[in-house]
């Protein structure tokens, strides 16, 4: 271990791994039980056995992503790095979703579960010059042994709430082998360093990962030919369903051959993903039959891989997440990859320090209900001069945030070579 970090972390991970092997029998069926419930059935033994291998010799720089919006922010760190940098890059991911993400021209592979010999494996398989994870990275075991061998590590989009700084303060040593984090905001970064890590480790960047997008490539267009305009709501809870398809039916009487797209957050929640359309009785289309969507319907989007075809062809979208108050928004990203002008609910702390420029360029929209979501749509469709400002404000906003991954590329460079 790197002696400037002391046994504030050696000793307490010391514990942790004893731990960890003492209770492995128990901890394994734990998760294998957990793994079942959240869908991940079939990506248990890769990740037990460190993860998806490379293809080739390895990378440079080894991103790690847990989610869906995870995994879209690291695709873009990556063409990033590539670009600008030209250093290889691959994107391991923990979810099952985030996995079956189809992306073009970009492979993705499975992250190792948390324990000692899954992580051994994984890093000796990949050799990484460098590890990124975004947002979070609760593999500690990873974390160590990227410590160990002297592999430069990287938090990055760090947005950690005081709630959760209260909740780890009893383990905060599980931060301290990172040799940097990039926070959204000053207020995550005052928080990292109440958690007891060097004030020198600690950057405040504002969101990584920004990049404007090229229109999709190919054939296969969501939506035909004289249907539109196109609403589309990504990454829904059922909480978002109930509020964003009255607003639609609203939106109807203005745009009677508008499409409404619902790309729901989880395919495999309980009760399906469909669960709030047959609820109401609401006709739809199903992508993942080939259903052809009907101008003034529904189509449901029930596939993986093609979120980001939804909002390119989008004339608006709704940010899903953000009439959850415990989930607190999703990322708008890949939404403003391409520049598609947003509209949400009023919850979306986790996203606070990427949505509120937004919101102040004019590009975002806070809607409370259903009849201002409804108003908001129609005024972005029907006024040509508002729709070109809020694409122009989220290419100016793309381009400020255009190098920070290149930045932070070569700060911890220099950091971890002093």
């Amino acid at each position: 271990m790197r002696s400037s970090k002391g046994s504030a972390y050696g000793l307490p991970y010391a514990l942790y791994l004893l731990g960890h092997l003492v209770l492995s029998p128990f901890l394994g069926v734990r998760s294998l039980l957990r793994a079942r419930r959240r869908g991940y059935s079939g990506t248990v033994r890769e990740r037990l056995f460190g993860g998806s291998k490379p293809r080739g010799s390895g990378c440079d720089v080894l991103l790690i992503a847990g989610g869906l919006g995870e995994a879209r922010v690291s695709l873009q760190v990556a063409d990033e790095l590539e670009r600008l940098r030209g250093v290889q890059c691959s994107v391991l991911v923990q979810s099952k979703e985030a996995f079956a993400l189809a992306r073009e021209g970009r492979w993705m592979g499975l992250a190792p579960f948390n324990n000692p010999l899954s992580a051994w494996v994984c890093l000796r398989r990949w050799r990484p010059r460098m590890i990124w994870a975004v947002e979070f990275w609760d593999n500690h075991h990873m974390k160590a042994l990227a410590h160990a061998f002297g592999i430069p590590t990287l938090v990055f989009n760090v947005p950690i709430t005081e709630a959760e700084a209260d909740r780890v303060r009893g383990a905060a040593w599980k931060f301290l082998p990172v040799d940097l984090y990039a926070a959204q905001e000053q207020v995550h970064a005052d928080r990292l360093l109440s958690l007891g890590v060097p004030e020198h480790r600690v950057l405040v960047t504002g969101p990584v990962g920004l990049l404007q997008q090229p229109e999709p490539s190919g054939d296969g267009r969501i939506v035909p030919a004289g249907i539109g305009p196109v609403v589309l709501a990504g990454s829904t809870y059922e909480a978002d369903e109930e509020i964003v398809l009255p607003a639609f039916e609203l939106f109807l009487a203005g745009h009677p051959k508008a499409l409404f797209i619902m790309a729901p957050r989880r395919l495999n929640r309980p009760g399906g993903s469909d669960s709030v359309l047959i609820r109401h009785n609401i006709a739809f289309a199903r992508r993942s039959l080939g259903e052809a969507p009907q101008a003034g319907g529904v189509l449901l989007l029930d596939t993986y891989g093609e979120l980001k075809r939804a909002y390119a062809e989008a004339d608006v979208a709704f940010i899903g997440g953000t009439y959850e108050p415990h989930v607190g928004g999703h990322t708008p990203v890949e939404a403003l990859a391409y520049r598609t002008p947003i509209t949400l609910g009023p919850y979306f702390a986790q996203q606070r320090a990427l949505m509120e420029p937004l919101i102040a360029l004019g590009y975002a929209e806070v809607c409370p209900g259903s009849k201002s979501l409804a108003k908001a749509w129609g005024l972005l469709v029907e006024d040509t001069n508002q729709s070109k400002q809020a694409r122009s404000a989220a290419a100016e906003f793309l381009a400020r945030g255009s190098r920070r991954a290149a930045g932070l590329y070569d700060a911890l460079l220099e950091r971890t070579a002093e």
